[in-house]
């Protein structure tokens, strides 16, 4: 039952569970308009896919559509690059259990509100809000994130965002943080004191590319690390940086690690445990301009094979232990 208007298209009781992308995209011309979906009488399972790849709508009204049973939302509004406006204040997501993907792509929205969102049951938020590039507003104050094993690239490319508050977040299930902020251009200060990395594996690019970042609040166990390559590189707004309670004796990968902190004044390694499963520390300082002493004597390098221009470009470094 579709009832195109001129503005808007409304749609009821439409059985999307088999074909959830050509049911919406081929079964009626789009142009550009406003969606409102009215489920009534159909519960469904899964919004996978649901709008990916549809660039011509503007705006989804979700406040009368039942998704109560619905356990898959991943890729639901993949690349949706001329969508503007969605609003999910009644979305019900207490069945959820993916959310991989979800909001990818979604390059003119400016604000979500998903406070609403009930998220006890999510396992997986990887991508969820990469290439968000207008994205300046988030609230996620009340996700549980509890059962989340991976938030890998969360939100990577999120140009315009100059704070996120994670501070409810529970990390423990979490094995891996790989360029969750990675080209967050515009974040100025970000409180991670809270997370729980004592189960993850990967922090690789966690922070790349951060240009105006100044703070980072974080008490991170790293004793499960593999890799920390590229953690901190680009990261040119920072003048301090203390990772002393880092513990890296499990980790392979510290190449890049700090590269281009071209503002880097303090860097505090001084109880940092390695031992000697590393082996590639290339490019670790290069491009730390302003670093003038470094005590690398915790650094265990018996079984490095790559120190490639570890040190390119400190023009500055006066002491080295």
């Amino acid at each position: 039952n579709i009832d195109p208007h001129p503005d808007e298209i409304i749609i009821n009781n439409v059985d999307v569970t088999s074909n959830t992308r050509n049911s919406l995209k081929y079964n009626f011309p789009l142009g550009e308009n406003n969606v409102i979906l009215r489920w009534h009488d159909y519960q469904i399972t899964t919004c996978n896919n649901m709008f990916s790849y549809i660039s011509e709508i503007k705006s989804i009204d979700f406040s009368n559509f039942d998704s109560s049973k619905v356990k898959d939302t991943s890729r639901m509004f993949f690349q949706c690059k001329g969508l503007e406006e969605i609003n999910l204040n009644n979305f019900d997501t207490s069945s959820v259990e993916d959310m991989n993907k979800m909001f990818e792509g979604c390059v003119l929205v400016t604000s979500l509100d998903l406070s609403s969102f009930i998220t006890s049951k999510v396992k997986n938020m990887e991508d969820m809000f990469t290439y968000n590039y207008q994205l300046l507003k988030i609230d996620l104050s009340n996700f549980d994130t509890s059962s989340v094993t991976s938030m890998k690239h969360m939100f990577m490319d999120c140009f315009q965002l100059t704070s996120i508050n994670l501070s409810g977040f529970n990390t423990t299930s979490v094995k891996g943080f790989n360029a969750m902020f990675a080209n967050c251009y515009n974040l100025l200060s970000i409180d991670l004191s809270s997370f729980d990395t004592s189960n993850s594996e990967t922090f690789n690019s966690l922070f790349d590319g951060c240009e105006k970042l100044e703070t980072i609040l974080q008490n991170f166990d790293t004793s499960k690390c593999i890799d920390a390559n590229k953690m901190f590189s680009g990261c040119k707004s920072l003048v301090s940086l203390d990772i002393s309670n880092f513990d890296l004796s499990n980790t392979v990968n510290m190449e890049l690690m700090f590269q281009n902190c071209e503002n880097l004044e303090y860097l505090n390694l001084n109880q940092l445990i390695t031992l000697n499963s590393i082996t590639d520390i290339s490019y670790l300082f290069s491009g730390c301009k302003k670093l003038q002493s470094l005590d690398l004597s915790f650094l265990d390098t018996s079984n490095v094979i790559n120190m490639a221009s570890l040190f390119y470009n400190c023009e500055n470094l006066k002491y080295l232990n």
